[in-house]
């Protein structure tokens, strides 16, 4: 994962370079870059993406030296986050733009090879091995516990709906501060994207109630968010995924909230459980 990063740095610092050098990157196909590089999409409240780019790269780069569970969630979020930036502009050189920057594309293959390695090291680790722990001991004996019985990691959950929650917040942001244009592509990308989380969820958590209810509405409110951004007009789609974020944005604090009391629920009972057992220890032992 490193190494990878690496590389999506080393390519974010190149065309930060060209940026203020104000010179066009090497490219293979005549045109393809110079022309994303010099767009109006080249820059984001007057800061370069590139520039952007090089931030996203040292911040997973950081995360990967933190131990334990705090390190995955993190580096997780992160490359999450960079992922959906990175498919944003992908969508923007594709049909907004009509050109291809073979520097773009390689940063953002580079960026989907670290979201999937950061998801999947926080999906298959063992909470025994976090040091040091993100939560109480009694919430780890909760993992093994959940393990033994073959349920879903409740890590997954809150990554998840903790990204959906920062997508969400991110969009409601955006329709202030960018043009309709901008808000009608982050709206299919980031809908596509919510879409496809909130079913993850509510597939691996399909046995329970609670998680399937809400995820199935964030669902729905997403898959409505991609096809209200093809059917209206701009103006119209600004005020759409303005109220659609927020109703997804309040559904992730409900799934969040959810999670932690079913977290302290199943904690109180391992305490109660462990207490009853030392006390009946302590009865023989007498």
């Amino acid at each position: 994962m490193a190494v990878v990063g690496a590389a999506g740095l080393a390519i974010a610092g190149y065309l930060t370079w060209t940026h203020y050098a104000g010179s066009a990157p090497v490219c293979l196909a005549s045109g393809g870059c110079e022309r994303v590089q010099t767009s109006s999409y080249s820059d984001l409240a007057g800061i370069p993406v590139a520039l952007i780019g090089v931030g996203g790269y040292a911040v997973i780069l950081a995360t990967l030296v933190i131990r334990g569970e705090a390190g995955l969630v993190l580096s997780a979020l992160a490359a999450l986050v960079g992922f959906g930036f990175s498919a944003y502009l992908t969508y923007l050189e594709l049909f907004t733009i009509h050109a291809v920057c073979q520097w773009c594309l390689a940063s953002a293959i580079a960026m989907t090879v670290l979201a999937g390695i950061a998801v999947w090291r926080l999906v298959r680790a063992d909470p025994r091995s976090a040091h040091p722990p993100l939560t109480s001991p009694a919430y780890v004996r909760t993992m093994r516990h959940r393990t033994k019985r073959k349920e879903p990691p409740m890590r997954i959950r809150y990554i998840s709906y903790l990204s959906l929650g920062v997508a969400a917040a991110f969009l409601v942001v955006a329709t202030y501060g960018f043009s309709l244009s901008t808000i009608a592509a982050l709206s299919l990308g980031l809908g596509i994207a919510m879409l496809a989380v909130s079913v993850g969820v509510a597939i691996i958590y399909r046995n329970d109630v609670p998680t399937l209810a809400v995820s199935g509405a964030i669902a729905a409110v997403s898959a409505w968010m991609v096809v209200s951004s093809q059917a209206f007009a701009q103006s119209t789609v600004s005020d759409l995924t303005f109220a659609s974020a927020l109703v997804v944005a309040g559904l992730a604090l409900v799934g969040l909230t959810a999670h932690e009391l079913d977290t302290e629920r199943v904690v109180h009972r391992l305490e109660v459980h462990e207490g009853e057992g030392a006390q009946e220890g302590e009865r023989i032992a007498a």
